[in-house]
């Protein structure tokens, strides 16, 4: 039976691997006019060194950039959920 990895680890993994790594390669990552190979590639980079950074949590590049899309989906959602609670109006 797999140990559960806990919530606060994999938060910690993942904060990681948000601030340090992908912050560095932003203007590839989240450029339009970047090609798929170049993206590819640099995630395919990205993983390498998330692996190097916490052995115990391999993860294939693909997992990393479904990671990432589901981060800024999250952020999206909560920045909306604010606004909605700020246009309402008193009773």
């Amino acid at each position: 039976m797999a140990t559960p990895v806990h919530k606060c680890r994999r938060d910690r993994i993942f904060s990681h691997f948000k601030k340090c790594l992908v912050e560095k390669r932003w203007g590839v990552l989240e450029n339009e006019r970047t090609d798929a190979q170049r993206k590819t590639r640099c995630w395919q980079s990205l993983a390498v060194k998330f692996n190097e950074s916490s052995p115990s949590q391999c993860r294939e590049w693909q997992k990393l950039r479904k990671l990432w899309e589901n981060l800024k989906k999250r952020a999206k959602a909560a920045i909306l959920a604010n606004d909605k609670v700020g246009e309402k109006t008193g009773d």
